[in-house]
């Protein structure tokens, strides 16, 4: 059994009828539940004053931080979860996802990518909202916790 969303490809792609994947891999739809009627493969980006502005309300913001060990160490956002790339397909069923998730990395690319992935991901509700913080954590001027931080 998959733990992610079922793909759709092109009709008139030749292998279609086959139920194969088509030669192209243009992906069309992917099935997923949709509150609203933005396209599902479409990531919306959330500022980090507007990222800063909530965690300072204390609204409850998961942020994973998709960025090396090594680089999370050296300074996160405060309350960050460490999930890098390279492991999050592995780990995605382990997480518990709340309502409100942004991504994190460091120009804000691989965060996209992340979103999308966290969002096919059939654990995660229609009601979860997954966001890219625009810019990554280049575009972050704020004070970061680091590990000495988060264990004191």
């Amino acid at each position: 059994m998959s733990l992610f969303r079922e793909a759709v490809y092109h009709e008139d792609d030749d292998t279609s009828a086959t139920g194969q994947t088509p030669r192209n891999g243009r992906i069309i739809d992917v099935r997923r539940r949709l509150s609203t009627g933005d396209h599902p493969m479409t990531v919306e980006e959330i500022s980090t004053d507007e990222l800063k502005r909530k965690l300072d309300a204390g609204e409850n913001v998961q942020i994973i931080d998709i960025r090396s060990p090594s680089s999370f160490d050296q300074g996160h956002i405060p309350g960050a979860e460490n999930v890098p790339m390279a492991e999050l397909h592995t780990r995605i069923d382990e997480i518990e996802w709340g309502e409100d998730v942004v991504v994190a990395c460091p120009i804000g690319q691989s965060s996209v990518q992340a979103a999308r992935l966290i969002s096919s991901y059939e654990g995660v509700g229609a009601e979860t909202s997954v966001r890219s913080m625009a810019g990554g954590y280049n575009a972050w001027e704020y004070e970061l916790e680091t590990d000495a931080d988060s264990d004191a």
